[in-house]
Formats: structure tokens, C-alpha cells, sequence
């Protein structure tokens, strides 16, 4: 079974939503954005997807950083909180940013 959230900048406090109903409808207007990072060829963002499983709370990735780069296949990591999905938004920025230079 799923279980769906809405969060809210800045806290990203998580509210859990009584059915897909409720979330689908705060989705569709949401700020869901929590970081990004843009240059000519490269974009991170970082953003809140608000969806996980009942019966394992360990496994809710409810935060999602996906990596554009031109030529490159996406890259995509999940993270369980919104402290850790800011660090994995900066150390990727970091790495990103150390192989252009």
C-alpha cells in the first residue's frame, strides 16, 4: 500500500494526505521545488514527490534529485528527508561543478 504526503516550504513539515484524491489535488498547484542548480549544460533539481509505502516508512524517498546533462543519461537519487536531500542536492552540485573546472 502507498502512502501519499504534502509538504510545504520552508519547514517541509510532511502532512500525510487522506487518499490520492487530496494529494493529487495539492500536487497540481504545489511549490515542490527544494533546490536547483542551472548552467548551459547542466541542471540538478531537487523536489519533493510526496509518495511512499505504509508498510516500510525506512523506504519513503520523498524527495527526488534528478541530474540533465547534454549527452549524458539523467541521473536520478531518492532520499527519505528534506536534510538529506539538500546535502545530496550540494555534494552533486559540488562534484558537477569540480569536473568542469
Amino acid at each position: 500500500m502507498i502512502r501519499f504526503y504534502k509538504a510545504n516550504p520552508p519547514n517541509w513539515k510532511l502532512i500525510p494526505c487522506k487518499d490520492v484524491i487530496e494529494w493529487g489535488q495539492w500536487f497540481e498547484t504545489a511549490n515542490r521545488q527544494v533546490a536547483r542548480y542551472e548552467t548551459q549544460d547542466i541542471t540538478v533539481s531537487t523536489i519533493f514527490i510526496g509518495i511512499g509505502p505504509i508498510e516500510e516508512p525506512t523506504l519513503n524517498n520523498l524527495f527526488e534529485t534528478m541530474v540533465f546533462r547534454e549527452g549524458s543519461e539523467d541521473e536520478c537519487y531518492r532520499y527519505q528527508t528534506y536534510e538529506n536531500a539538500i546535502k545530496g542536492h550540494n555534494e552533486i552540485v559540488d562534484r558537477l561543478t569540480n569536473l568542469c573546472n
